[in-house]
């Protein structure tokens, strides 16, 4: 998922200014609409572990900032431009079925 900077921004600045979280931003809709403030709930739910886990015990973040067209084309082809390899080690791995064993047993 990508992000633009102004997302980011607008949601630590809100925070910082006490509309922390979609809760605290629902007051803030009724006063004025700078942005859709559902793109922060969107971003929110991709950045923030609904299991409370701290930000030092997570594995990565699912949102990569940007701030130009050029930053996230780059982004995006770095991210995708292996596909093709992908698709093969699924076929070649999966091809006679799940490789892992059943749900809760041994194969």
């Amino acid at each position: 998922m990508l992000a633009h900077e102004h997302v980011v921004f607008t949601r630590l600045l809100l925070s910082n200014l006490g509309y922390k979280g979609q809760d605290g931003r629902s007051n803030l809709e009724k006063i004025t609409r700078p942005i859709d403030l559902r793109v922060l709930d969107i971003y929110e739910d991709a950045i923030v572990d609904k299991e409370s886990v701290p930000v030092a015990a997570r594995d990565g973040s699912w949102v990569q900032k940007f701030n130009n067209t050029e930053d996230g084309s780059l982004f995006v082809t770095a991210q995708f431009f292996r596909y093709q390899e992908v698709e093969k080690f699924i076929e070649e791995n999966f091809a006679s079925g799940s490789p892992l064993p059943p749900k809760g047993g041994n194969s």
